[in-house]
C-alpha cells in the first residue's frame, strides 16, 4: 500500500504535466506572493459539493472547491481565518488546485544564492477521518524542469484530536540556485468517505532578500580596493572573480552602483 507522502509526490508530478500556469510575477521581497491565497475571492459553494470558480488558481475540475466558513460538517471560523476556506470536495479522491509564480525578475540573486523562502499555511480534516492537505513547492530552471522540491504535510486526525479544525504548518529553507520559477500545488487526499474533507487556508509563501556582498573583489575586506574593481568592471575591465556590477540590485550596471559601495564601505547600510 503506497503511503500518503508516495501518494501525493505521484499526484504531483501528473499536476505538473498537466499544468496550464496561471503565473504571478515576482516583484518584491516579503509580500505573499500568491493570489487569493485564503480563497477569499468569488464565490463559496453553499454545500462542499458545487464547483465554484476560485480566482487566481488552476484546478481540474476534481472536486477541489470552496467553502464558507460554518457550512454544516464544516470547520466554524477561527481568529484570522476570513470568511472561507479550500476543501478537496465531494466523490474526490485526490483534488488539487495549483498556481505559477515567475521569478525571473529575481534571478539575479537567486543564482548567487541566499534568497530564503517562508512557506505556511493552515490545513486540515474532519473529525476523526485522516483525509488531508498538503503543498509541495516545485522549483523549475529556464527549462521547465524540476530542481528541487519543498512543502507541507497537514495533520491526520490524531494530530486534529480527532476534532474537525485547522493546523499551522510551516517551513523554510532556500530556493535552489537556477530557479526562475515555482509551481505551488495544494493537493487535497482522501482517506475515509466519499467526501473528501482535506481543508487548507490562509496559504502564504514569501520570499526574503539576501545581504549584499561588499567584498567585491573576494580579497576578505571590504575596502577602497572594492572600489576600485567594481569602478574597474564598469568601464569595461576584467573581472576575474565574476563579481555582479549591479550592487544595488535595481537592475542597472551604473554610478548608482559606485554611489551604494561607497556607502556601505563608509559604515553604511546594504541597499
Amino acid at each position: 500500500m503506497m503511503t500518503r507522502d508516495r501518494i501525493g509526490a505521484a499526484h504531483v508530478a501528473a499536476v505538473v504535466f498537466a499544468l496550464a500556469a496561471n503565473a504571478a510575477m515576482a516583484q518584491q521581497y516579503g509580500t505573499n506572493l500568491l493570489v487569493n491565497p485564503g480563497a477569499e475571492q468569488g464565490p463559496a459553494s453553499p454545500n462542499g459539493s458545487t464547483l465554484v470558480n476560485i480566482p487566481g488558481w488552476d484546478t481540474f475540475g476534481d472536486g477541489f472547491t470552496v467553502v464558507a466558513y460554518g457550512t454544516a460538517g464544516f470547520p466554524t471560523s477561527f481568529p484570522g481565518s476570513g470568511r472561507n476556506f479550500f476543501v478537496g470536495g465531494a466523490d474526490s479522491q485526490f483534488s488539487t488546485a495549483s498556481q505559477t509564480i515567475n521569478l525571473n525578475a529575481l534571478a539575479g540573486d537567486i543564482e548567487r544564492g541566499g534568497v530564503a523562502f517562508q512557506l505556511s499555511a493552515q490545513l486540515g480534516g474532519a473529525g476523526s477521518q485522516d483525509d488531508s492537505a498538503s503543498i509541495t513547492l516545485l522549483w523549475l530552471n529556464a527549462a521547465g524542469n524540476s530542481i528541487g522540491t519543498s512543502g507541507l504535510l497537514g495533520p491526520l486526525a490524531g494530530e486534529r484530536g480527532n476534532q474537525t479544525r485547522l493546523l499551522t504548518r510551516s517551513t523554510q529553507g532556500l530556493i535552489p540556485p537556477q530557479t526562475k520559477s515555482v509551481v505551488l500545488v495544494l493537493f487535497m487526499a482522501r482517506n475515509v468517505g466519499t467526501f473528501n474533507d482535506a481543508s487548507a487556508d490562509n496559504i502564504s509563501l514569501t520570499l526574503t532578500q539576501p545581504p549584499c556582498e561588499p567584498d567585491i573583489n573576494q580579497d576578505g575586506n571590504v575596502d577602497q580596493g572594492d572600489l576600485d574593481y567594481l569602478i574597474n568592471v564598469l568601464a569595461g575591465g576584467s573581472n576575474p572573480v565574476g563579481a555582479d556590477p549591479d550592487f544595488n540590485r535595481d537592475g542597472n550596471a551604473d554610478q548608482g552602483d559606485i554611489d551604494a559601495l561607497v556607502n556601505v564601505v563608509a559604515g553604511g547600510a546594504c541597499p
